[in-house]
This record gives C-alpha cells, structure tokens and sequence, in this order.
C-alpha cells in the first residue's frame, strides 16, 4: 500500500472509531447519509432495476364486501370480549399507544359501526400513513420524502438485501419468488418489475427454515402476534398442506384474516364468533383466527409447532410468561425470535423480559439451536455486533 493510500486508510480508521463512539445508531445514520450523497449514473452492474413504491391510497373492491363483513363481526366481538377478558390478555402500554394511534380508523369504525370506513382500513393498511407495527409503510413513506433518501432506501436497502439474497438464498429462483401479493396496497419496491417488501426477504428466509423443521404431512400451526401473516404465506410456499391458527389483539388480527382470505380464497376459514375453537374445528378449518385470549381453549399438545416473531419481546413480563406457558402447554416445538439483551419499558414501570427469561421448562423441552437473526447483515450490509434478535428453536423431548 502506498503512502496515500496508507494515509486514507488510518483516517477512515479514525473516522469510524469516532463515530462509533456516539453510538451505533449515529454512526449508521452518518454512513447511510453519506452513501446517500453519491453521485448515480442509473447504471446497476447486476442489472437490478429497483423504484421505491409508496402506492396511494385505493377504494375498496366491493366484491370483498363479504369477506370484510365476516372480519367486522368477528372484531366486533373481539372488542366486546376483550374488555371483559383477564388483564394479563390485554395490551402493553406500547402496543396500547400503537393501536390508539395507528388504528384508530377501525376503532371509529367499531364505535360508529361503520363498515365502509372498516373496509377502506382493510383495504389500505399497507399504505398507512403511521406506523402499525406489522409493517414498514411509514419508513417507506419517510424515504420516499427526497430523491436521495428514496436512492438510499432503493440501492442501500433493498438493493443490498435482494442481492444477498440472488448470491446466497435463491437457490436457482428468480426474483419473483419474492414477490407476495399486496393486498392491503402494501409499500416497499419494484425489483424488476416484481413487487418486494421490506421484510419479504426475511420472510421468505425464516419461512424456509421453519418449514423445513416440520415433518408431518399435514402440520397444525399456531402463531401468536402475527402480524398481516405475511410470515405463513412465505412459509405456505414450502408446505402441502397445513392447519393454521392464528391469535393477535382484535386490530392486527382484522389486517392478517383480510389478507390471508384474499391470498387463500379457496381455503376454509373460521373466525372468532363462527365457532367453537375445538380439536374438531383445528380439523375442519385451513385457517382458524382468535383473539389471543382464546388461546386457552386450546387442548394440550394439540399443535406441532408455535411460533412468534418480535412481540413477546413487547409484552408486559406476566403476559409474556403467561403466553409461554401457554405455548408450552398446547404445542410439540416452539420457534421464536425476539430481543436477547434489550428490554422494551412500559408505563407502569415493567420491563419486557428477554429470550433467556421465558419460562420454558427444560425438562418438558429441549433447546435445539440458538442463533442470531441473520438477515440484519444483509440489511445493513455488515454484521452488526451490537444488533440483539435472536431466534430459537425449542422442541418436545
């Protein structure tokens, strides 16, 4: 190396301890925005075309008037019963300021008892203005301010993910295996001409794997706090067949049935209200959806795997003990992925509980692999030491 180049190496050097000494936060919100800065001929040598999508806002298709019926009394009730559930069911403080704020039209449409501003929610969520907390429509929105920010969100988000993924994940697939539908007018990127989210490829990662920790023909399914249900669709693809269950808080709950019903038209569905959730109704149905108290009706050992991505980690700790417990009781193997070392505080005072808190009772399970959430690295473009989602896999010894 010579002797400029030496020069420019020790100040980088320099440069990157000092921001680093600001905290990791600062340092990569300096680095992005300095990427961001860099003159672009348009040119991609990966020929990777990639156009940031903020879709606007679409009116509701009449013809899902009766899906989105069925989803309004099923919340309907959900609401009613929630208010009389017990207090360990309800939501944090976090996720009480989330539903008050982000989902507030549903909440307006439950009191006035408005379906058509319930289905404009439905039929738009994707697109939200705010952030819901199942999705990444408010960061879409937030790069899509400048031309810059929408280049780095384009090149340096996106772009760097989906060529992680063309290297290392696509086994002979071409892009459109990314592509999930975008009911709801979901957000993110066109890649070559293909709809991508910002989380399909981390979906479509974690989707593989746990399908791949499944070996029963026809598996039974739980999933507490899944989001739109983008995470079973991904898996779908790697599945003959299956029994889905899915419990979530009455709002998130309503965006996952609407989407899932518009991707499974020709599966049987049952929501809260229809039915009894039973053995023979886990039987009978492809998808059951429940508000997450009604969890407790579920018999022992009646599912072969549960799963939970992020919201144990935003529990109030007796909730989160609470649904461990339950998950421990009702399933054969447990997959999980949430926060190792950072907590989430909560206005009365609690603090969320980390992955080696959960009361998961080693003589009833053993762990069989611990590793950190991966796809951050291609996120960030580096492996980031400081980052602290870890996933688990627990099964029935």
């Amino acid at each position: 190396m010579n002797l400029k180049l030496r020069i420019v190496n020790e100040f980088c050097r320099l440069m990157e301890s000092c921001l680093r000494l600001a905290g990791a936060k600062f340092h990569d919100h300096v680095i992005r925005n300095l990427y961001s800065t860099i003159p672009y001929d348009g040119r991609d040598p990966d020929n990777i075309d990639i156009e940031i999508l903020l879709p606007p806002k679409i009116q509701p298709d009449a013809e899902d008037l009766p899906i989105v019926e069925r989803i309004f009394s099923a919340y309907r009730k959900a609401r009613k019963d929630q208010s009389g559930t017990e207090a360990v069911f309800l939501p944090s403080s976090l996720w009480r300021y989330q539903i008050d704020n982000s989902y507030r039209d549903l909440i307006s449409a439950h009191d006035r008892n408005d379906i058509d501003r319930f289905h404009r929610f439905l039929s738009n969520f994707g697109a939200s203005e705010n952030y819901t907390g199942i999705n990444y429509s408010s960061m879409v929105r937030d790069y899509s301010k400048t031309r810059c920010l929408a280049r780095h969100f384009e090149q340096l988000i996106i772009g760097q993910m989906v060529r992680w993924w063309m290297k290392s994940e696509s086994r002979g697939r071409d892009i459109s295996a990314l592509s999930p539908p975008r009911h709801g007018n979901q957000a993110g990127a066109r890649v070559n001409g293909h709809f991508i989210g910002v989380d399909s490829i981390l979906n479509d990662y974690y989707g593989r794997m746990i399908a791949n920790l499944i070996n029963k023909e026809t598996a039974v399914i739980a999933e507490i706090g899944g989001g739109y249900g983008i995470l079973i669709y991904s898996m779908s693809r790697y599945l003959k067949k299956f029994h889905y269950l899915g419990f979530d808080l009455p709002e998130t709950l309503c965006c996952a049935t609407y989407y899932l019903m518009k991707c499974f038209p020709g599966k049987r569905f049952l929501l809260y209200g229809e039915g009894l959730l039973n053995e023979k109704a886990v039987s009978e149905y492809d998808f059951i959806f429940m508000p997450s108290f009604e969890i407790r009706k579920l018999p022992d050992r009646s599912v072969d795997i549960a799963l939970n991505m992020s919201s144990l980690g935003e529990m109030n700790p007796g909730t989160c003990r609470r649904f461990v417990s339950e998950i421990c009781r009702v399933s054969n193997g447990f997959w999980h992925m949430n926060h190792e070392f950072n907590r989430n505080a909560f206005a009365d005072g609690t603090a969320s509980l980390v992955n080696s808190e959960y009361p998961v009772p080693d003589e009833e399970f053993r762990n069989v692999f611990r590793y950190i959430e991966s796809v951050n690295a291609a996120y960030k473009g580096r492996f980031d030491e400081g980052y602290d989602i870890y996933g688990y896999y627990y099964a029935r010894r």
